[in-house]
């Protein structure tokens, strides 16, 4: 498994490119935004963590060395339980990125002031 800040750094540049070659003239981008993926951890074997686009912030999960995501249904929901609660993910396949599962914070970002804010 590569490590965590290695995962962020890639995730970041893949939504870097998203947001360069597709997202650009959408009316919903909020302009004080920058991408940036931050908090990028192990749990419970898995890498986790926040990226925040102009467009959305989302919880990113990436599966073990072992998973094989492959077969799930994109846009299937599955429950993951934290210490909080249990939150629902949306199951992905990012270009740059693979298989992953999201759930989203927050979309669209225009309630935000500033990248601080967000």
């Amino acid at each position: 498994m590569k490590d965590p800040q290695s995962i962020a750094e890639i995730v970041e540049q893949t939504f870097n490119r998203i947001h360069l070659e597709n997202m650009q003239g959408i009316p919903i981008l909020n302009s004080r935004i920058k991408v940036q993926s931050i908090g990028f951890q192990e749990y419970q074997g898995r890498i986790i963590g926040i990226i925040i686009t102009p467009w959305l912030m989302n919880v990113v999960l990436l599966p073990t060395v072992e998973e094989d995501w492959s077969s799930f249904t994109l846009g299937h929901k599955i429950s993951h339980t934290f210490p909080s609660k249990s939150y629902r993910f949306l199951v992905n396949e990012i270009d740059g990125i693979g298989y992953c599962q999201t759930h989203s914070m927050y979309s669209p970002m225009n309630g935000f002031a500033s990248h601080e804010q967000a």
